[in-house]
Parts: structure tokens; sequence; C-alpha cells
């Protein structure tokens, strides 16, 4: 006797596969940082951000030194050239 399957059945049968790789790879496997791995970015003009890194950092676990005080625009917009010269590179000296 020959069993035939529809194309649903085997699009079933591989989204179950699928769901089943995806969940046990998902306990192998884990994108955890470790603290030192962190850099937290604050602006420097901002107290309230200042002291939001510093709460963070504390409670993280992530060592002070890897606070990127950047000297930041405390608007809500930053053109490109800004952003280029204020927050990229300074972050990349900072790494």
């Amino acid at each position: 006797m020959v069993t035939t399957h529809s194309p649903g059945q085997f699009a079933a049968i591989g989204v179950v596969l699928l769901g089943v790789t995806f969940i046990g790879s998902v306990s192998l496997s884990r994108a955890e940082l470790m603290p030192h791995q962190v850099m937290i970015i604050a602006n420097a003009n901002s107290r309230e951000s200042l002291l939001v890194a510093e709460h963070y950092a504390t409670r993280r676990g992530v060592p002070v030194q890897q606070i990127a005080k950047l000297d930041l625009s405390l608007g809500d917009t930053i053109s490109r050239e800004d952003y280029e010269r204020r927050l990229v590179m300074p972050l990349r000296q900072a790494l």
C-alpha cells in the first residue's frame, strides 16, 4: 500500500520540526553579555542621563569606566554631521 501526503501535510510537518529544532537550540545557546562586554552611552550634558547610566552600571555590575560620557546636545534630534562627530567618533575611540 502506498501512502500519499498532500503538500499541506509536508508543510505542517516542516513547521513542527522547525519549532522543535528552534526550541531545542534556545536552551543550548545563550546570547548573554557579561558586564565587562557592555559599554553604556550617556550624555555628559544631561544630569538625568548620567544618573541613569550610573544606576544601570551599578545594578548590572558594569564598571563605571565603561560609561562613555559623550558631549551630545540636549535636543530631540541630531544632524548626521553631529552624530558622526559627537557620537560615533568618540565612541569608537572609547572602544
